[in-house]
């Protein structure tokens, strides 16, 4: 199945749990834009001043080679990228209005990421331009530490899986995050959250996520957040 249908296939899920949900407790959904995941971190393009400046990519083991193969690699792509930011869907659901779980709530992600991407030979100066594609499925837990009707303060956990089309790109990143395997989870970590309703009965506001991991992140110095927005409506 392409990435398009997972896509379509995903929204068109989405679409249908405030239905599905309706009877079963207030849950909250939101629509919101970000600053790109970790994979961003490993982008020399990005990490360089210069936007127009092509940096050599070569595989880990080639650095543990022999020096006299130092030229064996050459022909592996060079590249510079453009980094959009990701759109996501996410959805939570309160467990319940007292007990223990009053301030639990399950929660679950649908994020969607492209990179513009530009293979380049050195060698033979040709070129080839592509958009790396990834659509995220998280699930997790979320603590809600303030709340009251107009306002949430929260903190939470998610982690899942990605589907990804074929672009030399992603294999760069999962170098660099992954040691070259696919399998691993992805996560994302909410630092605090916020959420402000407005109107009476405050089913429609803002809200603002502070975080870091494959979702959204912005620096590995002292993990400083990413930052994710959007607007959110509330069953």
């Amino acid at each position: 199945m392409s990435l398009h249908k997972k896509l379509l296939m995903a929204l068109i899920f989405a679409a249908g749990i405030p239905t599905w949900m309706q009877a079963q407790g207030k849950f909250e959904v939101n629509l919101g834009i970000s600053t790109p995941g970790f994979y961003s971190l490993t982008d020399w393009d990005l990490a360089s001043n210069d936007n127009d400046r092509l940096d050599w990519y070569a595989p880990s083991y080639y650095y543990n080679g022999p020096q006299e193969k130092q030229l064996t690699y050459f022909d592996q792509q060079s590249y510079k990228s453009t980094l959009y930011p990701s759109v996501s869907v996410e959805m939570s659901y309160n467990l319940a209005e007292s007990g223990f779980f009053k301030r639990l709530s399950l929660v679950g992600m649908i994020g969607y990421h492209m990179v513009g991407f530009e293979n380049y030979n050195p060698a033979t100066r040709q070129s080839n331009k592509e958009t790396a594609k990834r659509l995220d499925y998280l699930m997790g837990i979320r603590f809600r530490i303030i709340e009251t009707k107009h306002f949430c303060m929260y903190t939470q956990f998610l982690g899942g899986k990605d589907f990804r089309n074929d672009c030399e790109y992603w294999t760069i990143s999962n170098e660099f995050l992954r040691g070259g395997r696919e399998e691993q989870a992805d996560w994302q970590v909410t630092y605090l959250g916020f959420r402000v309703g407005f109107g009476k009965d405050a089913n429609w506001g803002i809200m603002t996520e502070l975080g870091y991991g494959y979702e959204y992140s912005i620096s590995q110095i002292l993990l400083f957040p990413g930052i994710r927005t959007g607007v959110s409506y509330k069953f």
